[in-house]
C-alpha cells in the first residue's frame, strides 16, 4: 500500500467499462486490468501525480484519491 496516497475505486460507477478507461489515461500505469476488473498496483500507488485524470472520466465518487499524509 502507498505511504502517500491510496487510491478507491467504486466499480459501479466505472460504466460501462468496468474501469478499464483508468489503465488507458493514468499517466504512471497505477491502474491494471485484469480478468474483467481495474485494480491498483499497491507498490505505484505513490507515483500517482494528482493530476486527476481518473477523476475526470468517471463521475463523482468512481476514483476516489486519499491522501494518507492529511489524515
Amino acid at each position: 500500500m502507498g505511504v502517500f496516497i491510496k487510491l478507491e475505486i467504486d466499480r459501479t460507477k466505472c460504466a460501462p467499462d468496468g474501469g478499464a478507461s483508468l489503465v488507458a489515461v493514468c499517466p504512471v500505469k497505477v491502474f491494471s486490468f485484469e480478468a474483467g476488473r481495474v485494480l491498483t498496483d499497491p507498490e505505484n500507488e505513490d507515483e500517482c501525480t494528482l493530476c486527476d485524470l481518473c477523476l475526470s472520466i468517471y463521475p463523482e465518487g468512481a476514483v476516489r484519491v486519499r491522501r494518507l499524509y492529511r489524515e
